[in-house]
């Protein structure tokens, strides 16, 4: 309870912890549930506690999207270091990250329905960082490949990244959509075979 003593924690922590009650008060009663006093009062602290590290309801709500960008990558980019080629390391990446929506297909509903909220209160800038580091992921991806296997691209870098991005975030739809597990995995064997066909070995 918020009037409880609260064992001490680092502001990360805090962080962290008013990012799960927030998760939790989604779960239980949707987005509009999720108010300064809900929050708080499930992470057990005072309401005024939430302004320390958030400036306001959309920012909270941008954190969130942001830390299941940070989790997602985590899952998916690490299944590609060892791949043998595009091909491989594109499929790898995007199966994982299926693997990942599938784990929790009600928590995946929610990150969309924040994303479309946060889009509809604040156009793209609100999303937008989220995007562009999802984006400097992937094209900091590309460009590893570019280097360990001296390849050259047939379109830029950033396109190439964009590609990418824009796969994984319809191999989630598609999931979410259909549930046709071998029919989403067609596509991802579809979409790496492409992403392939982008590649040029240097001489």
């Amino acid at each position: 309870m918020a009037g409880q003593h609260q064992p001490h924690r680092t502001m990360a922590e805090r962080r962290e912890q008013l990012l799960d009650a927030t998760v939790a008060v989604i779960r239980e009663g949707g987005l509009s549930a999720v108010t300064t006093r809900t929050v708080t009062a499930r992470a057990g602290v005072r309401p005024s506690a939430l302004y320390y590290y958030f400036e306001d309801r959309d920012a909270l709500i941008g954190a969130l999207i942001d830390r299941e960008l940070s989790i997602t990558l985590c899952h998916v980019w690490e299944t590609v270091e060892q791949a043998a080629g595009v091909r491989e390391g594109v499929e790898s990446a995007l199966l994982a990250y299926l693997a990942h929506v599938q784990r929790d297909e009600a928590y995946q509903l929610m990150v969309a329905e924040l994303t479309v909220t946060a889009l509809r209160r604040a156009g793209p800038t609100g999303v937008r960082t989220t995007y562009e580091r999802l984006l400097a992921s992937a094209t900091d991806l590309v460009e590893r490949w570019s280097a360990v296997r001296g390849s050259t691209w047939a379109l830029p870098v950033e396109v190439v990244a964009r590609a990418l991005v824009s796969q994984g975030s319809a191999i989630v739809s598609s999931w979410l959509c259909t549930r046709d597990d071998a029919g989403v995995r067609a596509e991802i064997a579809a979409m790496a075979l492409a992403m392939s066909s982008l590649e040029t070995r240097a001489a």
